[in-house]
């Protein structure tokens, strides 16, 4: 695991204080001490989630059952938010990562601003009926803001302007067998389109928003 971690750092040593490069050398260096100092966690928040309508409430919730209203005439959902009523065992989690922790995060990495920053007028296509990146798609490009100018493309030097996409996947942590037992993870990830297609799907560019187990 440590080296794992010392490669993705090297690029930053030169600028680290001496204390941390006095912790690097020591022959058995403990990673989680490493990743307290350099701040690497993500800044997360869990919510107790319902297992039908999905609406988060916080831990420390006094309700039993969710209360959840789609409109102010509609029935109220009504699930069981524990598996007993003792309230130890929420049925289902939600664990939300801060987008703006995980913005600032990105941004403070070297270059990443001036690539976020660049204009944003993808190369044309060889094809003009194939298109290989959401920018070469008028959507985006012609998508006005509230001064009816294109939102994008006249970006002010003031102001940064992202476009993100989302995804929202579920998978069996266990691998799954047929007749088996079954286990589901939903995960919600975001990508920045501002990104160029050779950065955008890279790991360390990926915002993880949230897990449902």
């Amino acid at each position: 695991m440590f080296e794992w971690i010392i490669a993705l750092i090297s690029p930053y040593l030169e600028k680290c204080p001496e204390a941390w490069l006095g912790f690097l050398d020591h022959p058995a260096p403990d990673p989680r001490k490493l990743i307290k100092i350099l701040d690497l966690e993500p800044e997360t928040r869990d919510f107790i989630c319902c297992p039908t309508c999905f609406a988060c409430y916080p831990l420390d919730t006094q309700l039993r059952r969710c209360t959840f209203q789609a409109t102010p005439n509609s029935a109220v959902c009504d699930a069981r938010l524990f598996k007993s009523d003792d309230k130890r065992q929420p049925v289902k989690k939600y664990m939300h990562q801060d987008m703006s922790h995980w913005m600032a995060r990105l941004l403070a990495r070297p270059g990443i601003e001036d690539i976020l920053d660049r204009p944003l007028s993808a190369p044309a296509a060889k094809d003009p009926i194939s298109m290989r990146d959401i920018w070469h798609a008028t959507e985006l490009k012609s998508f006005k803001g509230p001064d009816g100018e294109t939102f994008f493309q006249s970006n002010p030097a003031s102001e940064a302007r992202y476009a993100l996409s989302m995804n929202v996947d579920g998978f069996d942590p266990a691998g799954g067998t047929h007749g088996g037992r079954h286990a589901s993870v939903t995960a919600m990830y975001m990508v920045c389109l501002n990104l160029p297609p050779s950065e955008r799907y890279k790991l360390e560019n990926v915002y993880l928003v949230g897990i449902i187990p």
